[in-house]
């Protein structure tokens, strides 16, 4: 009988080292689907990424070539191309509910800034629907949350990002309808407490930060817009269309 307790207990053991070990180096595949899974629910459009490379017992991470496919209606070229996002990350946290990420830096991504010639603005759509799956996410998670607490307990994963930064970003301006293309460095832009205090689901994150993202491409494209154009000698109908371009955008910021 105790030799067949000891060998049941082997037995045991070896089976949850190999799911441990199995977890451990198929990490990377997890968190890439992950983001792919997450981020395109919540921007209600496709994103893709090349590779991530997490490694926890260092605390560091890395996620290439990040890609946010354009909204329906506007060019295949995506709207979002990240190409190396670095992570480090609060390793005690990282077994815990609440996993904390201390620091995120993105370099030199590249932004796609549309206005066909309907009139429509890529930048604007993504922000609507983001705000409209956000709205209707919320609601979902209200009800789902009565049900777990009637049930059992939430164990889903959490995240707090403590500092996002995003650097010598390069936003492509094309304006159909102005027949207007141009380049536009940002500021650098940070974020701060993302997902605090109580922890965000990897969708609302995604949400979250995207919002923000588009706040600030806006408001830059607006700002340049109005120096490069609207304070030089236009053709009327143009300055007319610029000025009902940069109304649009302020509404928006």
């Amino acid at each position: 009988m105790k030799k067949f307790l000891i060998s049941g207990s082997v037995i045991i053991l070896l089976a949850i080292i190999i799911i441990a070990g199995y977890l451990w180096f198929s990490l990377d595949g997890i968190v890439k689907r992950a983001i792919e899974k997450y981020a395109s629910q919540a921007l209600t459009t496709k994103v893709t990424v090349s590779s991530v490379s997490i490694k926890p017992t260092k605390g560091i991470g890395s996620i290439r070539r990040l890609r946010v496919s354009n909204p329906d209606g506007f060019s295949s070229a995506p709207i979002f191309s990240l190409g190396n996002i670095r992570l480090h990350l609060n390793i005690p946290s990282i077994t815990k509910k609440v996993i904390i990420i201390n620091d995120v830096s993105i370099k030199s991504p590249h932004i796609k800034f549309e206005i066909n010639t309907q009139g429509k603005t890529n930048v604007l759509v993504l922000q609507q629907n983001i705000k409209d799956n956000s709205a209707k996410s919320s609601s979902e998670t209200q009800k789902n949350t009565a049900v777990k607490r009637s049930t059992s307990t939430d164990k889903s994963k959490r995240f707090i990002i403590k500092k996002l930064t995003i650097s010598d970003a390069k936003v492509d301006a094309h304006i159909a309808l102005l027949k207007k293309h141009y380049t536009i460095t940002m500021p650098a832009i940070i974020l701060t407490n993302l997902g605090a205090p109580q922890g965000a689901t990897p969708k609302a994150l995604a949400s979250q930060i995207g919002m923000q993202l588009t706040q600030h491409i806006l408001a830059t494209v607006g700002q340049s817009y109005s120096k490069r154009y609207l304070d030089t000698k236009l053709h009327d109908t143009q300055k007319q269309l610029g000025n009902k371009f940069t109304n649009l955008l302020k509404k928006n910021i």
